[in-house]
């Protein structure tokens, strides 16, 4: 499956947050308010939401846990292609070291959390029945990595209890570790950031922001603030669907023919030409020499290689006339002849190989790689 947003009218997200507690063992979370309005704005925004706004649904405060539960009940079922269940606040571990969801009337208690608090379980079971084609389970509260390890325990597996494919499960903190809510701040450390990722994007990502490059974009993020490293866990192809567009991509330019100048048969430029063996490179210099290179890696890493002289290039020259191309390489192989004709406004090349025992091979198209700062013509 290839990186895609979710269908918006048969998709839905349940936002829950607990800001407020009755117990003096439970502070509350302020910023766990914010969270729940910033998100619901960002997942339905006008302009790059991914959901119409009844279709996303905010649950603040839910007093008891059995609250929580019959509003899953109501909406999983409803869903056919993604199901968003997020959760801000306290996580508890019971005395069994079970997750649980703090609610507004939580009794902090370990022997008390697993009948005042919202088992995890209950969620890994609701998960389990929903009939939504992905499931995505976002967690921002302490020991939330405890999700990833229920998720993808054996128990689980064998009890039929976690769906085989189509769930990925985004959390906060490890399964050991306590989350970050700094005081003063309108956002929990991990919702902000997750925020701010949605808001501004992320510079060079593709057009969406799929599961994935959020957590490898929240893990940098956070883990260079020394905040507590975000977990994940997917089945399927789940990773690849998107919580909405990169507000910092931008589409690659048009690549303009090589320049001519002064004398019109010179001509410079980097042309790829890609096969089962990897990628091949010319790069035709204003000296009349021609540069070329095979590699496997991917055509961004090229241009730090392109150089005249670097370790790995042959070299060789070549001459233009009019729209045909003639040049020979001191190939692996020996002296290698090409000779062809540009097309596309100088953008392509169709160049035919005549290796060093004279044995011509099929013709092949070699495109022009877009030049960039570290590429310039020398």
């Amino acid at each position: 499956m290839t990186a895609r947003l979710p269908e918006p009218q048969a998709s839905r997200a349940i936002l829950v947050g607990a800001a407020r507690f009755a117990r003096a063992g439970l502070p509350d979370l302020p910023s766990v308010s914010h969270n729940l309005a910033d998100l619901a704005a960002a997942l339905t925004s006008e302009a790059d939401g991914i959901l119409p706004p009844d279709r996303c649904h905010v649950v603040e405060d839910p007093a008891l846990p059995h609250e929580l539960g019959l509003t899953l009940s109501q909406l999983a079922p409803a869903t056919e292609d993604t199901l968003i269940v997020y959760f801000s606040g306290h996580g508890l571990l019971d005395s069994q070291g079970e997750l649980h969801l703090a609610t507004a009337g939580t009794d902090p208690d370990p022997g008390r959390i697993r009948y005042t608090a919202f088992p995890y379980d209950w969620l890994r079971r609701e998960l389990a029945d929903a009939p939504a084609r992905n499931r995505i389970v976002v967690l921002d509260c302490c020991f939330s990595g405890r999700a990833t390890q229920a998720m993808s325990s054996p128990a689980a597996l064998v009890a039929g209890q976690l769906p085989i494919s189509g769930t990925y499960t985004l959390a906060s903190a490890p399964g050991t570790s306590t989350a970050a809510a700094p005081v003063g701040m309108r956002h929990t450390a991990f919702t902000g950031e997750l925020l701010a990722l949605l808001r501004s994007g992320v510079p060079g990502a593709p057009e969406l922001l799929t599961l994935k490059e959020l957590h490898d974009q929240l893990l940098v993020r956070l883990t260079a603030k020394g905040l507590p490293k975000p977990q994940s866990l997917n089945s399927g192809t789940a990773d690849r669907l998107a919580l909405g567009r990169n507000r910092a991509y931008r589409p690659p330019q048009p690549v303009e023919p090589p320049p001519v100048a002064g004398d019109p048969a010179r001509m410079t430029g980097t042309y790829m030409c890609t096969g089962p063996a990897g990628a091949q490179f010319l790069r035709f210099l204003r000296s009349g020499e021609v540069l070329w290179l095979a590699s496997f890696a991917p055509p961004a890493e090229v241009a730090r290689w392109l150089r005249p002289g670097a370790a790995g290039l042959l070299t060789g020259t070549y001459q233009l006339s009019g729209d045909s191309v003639r040049c020979t390489v001191d190939g692996p192989a020996g002296i290698v002849q090409y000779t062809g004709s540009l097309a596309e406004g100088r953008r392509t090349l169709r160049l035919t190989t005549q290796d060093h025992l004279g044995q011509l091979s099929a013709a092949a198209l070699w495109k022009l790689v877009p030049a960039t700062e570290k590429d310039g013509n020398r």
